[in-house]
C-alpha cells in the first residue's frame, strides 16, 4: 500500500512541477518584455554570456556605461548572474529566443544572409564547394 501512495505522491508532484514551470515561464516572459522594450536592451541582454561590456556595447550601439548599468539593474531583478569565468561580467539567465522574443541583431544578420541567397538565385549562381 505504501508503494501505491508513494507513486501517487510522485505523480502529483510531477504535475505541480509542470504547472509551476509553466507559470514561471509566463512570468519570466512578461518581465523580459517589460524590461527589454528597446532593441539595444534586447541585444545587450542576449549577448550577456560572459562577453565584455565593451564588446557588447559595440554590437548593441550603446556605451560601455549603459551595458554595465543594464547589468546592475538586471542583476537586481534576477535576470543575469555574475559570470563564474570572468570577473565583472554577467551572464543572462534566459535566452530571448526561448520566449519568442526577437533579437534585432540576429534578425538583421539573417535578413542579410537571405538577401545574398536570393540574389544568387536570381543570377543563377550557386555555391560550388
Amino acid at each position: 500500500m505504501s508503494d501505491i501512495n508513494d507513486m501517487r505522491i510522485i505523480e502529483l508532484l510531477e504535475e505541480l512541477a509542470k504547472w509551476k514551470r509553466f507559470e514561471g515561464a509566463q512570468l519570466a516572459k512578461k518581465i523580459l518584455r517589460e524590461l527589454l522594450s528597446k532593441d539595444p536592451e534586447k541585444i545587450v541582454y542576449q549577448y550577456s554570456d560572459g562577453r565584455g561590456s565593451r564588446d557588447i556595447a559595440t554590437v548593441a550601439g550603446v556605451s560601455d556605461f549603459s551595458v554595465r548599468s543594464y547589468w546592475k539593474k538586471w542583476n537586481s531583478e534576477g535576470l543575469v548572474i555574475p559570470s563564474k569565468k570572468f570577473r565583472g561580467r554577467y551572464e543572462r539567465i534566459f535566452s530571448l529566443e526561448d520566449f519568442g522574443i526577437e533579437i534585432p541583431a540576429l534578425k538583421k544578420l539573417q535578413e542579410t544572409e537571405e538577401t545574398i541567397i536570393q540574389q544568387g538565385e536570381k543570377t543563377g549562381e550557386e555555391d560550388h564547394v
